[in-house]
């Protein structure tokens, strides 16, 4: 009995060891996978992280690697259509300098033809006794009587220049008579009905203006004389002394890809240009005096400006708008200002360019008038 329980205490003993130690593999195993489980996912993530970056450096350098192929292929094809309109340009001037030489060569030979006809007539009239063509070969003595007998007689004319020369010249002399008389008649017209209307609106003017219809003339006279002055002032304009009025900021990406991209670029007559979202360009006009402006001169860039708006201002930040226009892709933008304007500060806006997007190129900006002193 004892033996018994003794081997069923080893028995025991010996399977909660093995127990034991299975639960230590198990535990030890389990923490290991955790392990490698966590250290996977560390590995993945900073391996993801590198991953994403390496992709957004190949995307800067493919789109650097295509920007300059897209340039290049560019600047090929406009040397390519450069020289196949050289080469078209080419022939057509040899074919109309040989057309050209053709015709003087064929004026030429009619000359020499009509010399020889000339001297033969000459020859033929010494054939008669009193040294004159008869009236029967009248038409052979020169060219002119020839195509006259031929119109005079009802021959064909297809063939003939002189007598439908004459034709035109008396149909032209018909018409412009004609034109005269008709000009008169709306001349006589126009000032009948010109005089009835300068009645009738003097006649609504007093009513309108009463006692102040008497001030009119004078005010008129006096406006002519503004206009007048300020015709000589657009006249005498010259290219005024310009600066830009503060300093702009520019985006990193700016100052990083494309540090050359400065709003400066629209002051210097040069291949720069000035790129950006809706430009609004304002400008300080020689150095803050006072300054009558009679234009406004834009060269844009790619992408052209579509509108283009002139703002005037006497004091920093408060515009007011004096002009509004629109733009021709490669061609000069010039906007006469209306009346006699006269500011201190000078504000340009393009709010679109020709495809209707919002980026706008624009390379210079010049600006007429006069230092008010």
């Amino acid at each position: 009995m004892a033996a018994v329980v003794i081997q069923a205490r080893v028995r025991a003993f010996l399977v909660s060891s093995h127990y034991k130690i299975a639960r230590a593999i198990r535990r030890e195993r389990a923490a290991l996978r955790i392990q490698a489980g966590l250290a996977s996912f560390r590995v993945r993530k900073d391996f993801m992280m590198k991953k994403l970056a390496l992709m957004k450096c190949q995307g800067n350098v493919l789109c650097r690697q295509l920007r300059r192929a897209y340039l290049k292929l560019r600047k090929d094809s406009i040397l390519c259509q450069a020289l196949i309109r050289r080469y078209l340009a080419k022939e057509w001037y040899t074919k109309v300098r040989m057309a050209k030489n053709t015709l003087e060569g064929n004026i030429e030979s009619i000359r020499e033809l009509i010399h020889k006809h000339n001297l033969d007539a000459q020859e033929f009239r010494g054939c008669f006794v009193n040294k004159s063509i008869s009236r029967p070969f009248k038409y052979l003595s020169s060219l002119e009587e020839y195509e006259l007998a031929k119109s005079s007689k009802g021959l064909s004319k297809e063939d003939a220049t002189l007598p439908k020369l004459q034709d035109v010249v008396k149909e032209i002399e018909r018409l412009k008579k004609e034109n005269n008389e008709l000009q008169a008649q709306v001349m006589k017209l126009s000032n009948d009905r010109g005089s009835k209307l300068n009645i009738e609106e003097d006649k609504e003017l007093k009513a309108k203006l009463g006692a102040k219809y008497e001030e009119l003339p004078s005010m008129i006279s006096k406006l002519k004389e503004d206009l007048q002055r300020v015709n000589e002032y657009s006249k005498n304009a010259k290219p005024l002394p310009l600066k830009i009025q503060h300093p702009y900021q520019y985006s990193k990406w700016d100052r990083i890809h494309d540090p050359d991209n400065v709003v400066e670029n629209t002051l210097t007559n040069d291949a720069k240009v000035y790129k950006v979202l809706n430009p609004a360009i304002d400008i300080t006009l020689s150095n803050g005096a006072y300054c009558f402006v009679s234009e406004v001169l834009v060269y844009g860039g790619e992408p052209y400006p579509a509108k283009v708006e002139v703002y005037k201002s006497n004091v920093p930040n408060s515009w007011i708008l004096i002009k509004k226009g629109d733009c021709e892709p490669g061609k000069e933008i010039r906007l006469e200002m209306p009346g006699e304007q006269v500011m201190k500060y000078l504000r340009v806006r393009f709010p679109t360019n020709i495809r209707g997007g919002n980026i706008v190129a624009i390379r210079f900006i010049s600006v007429k008038g006069i230092v008010k002193n």
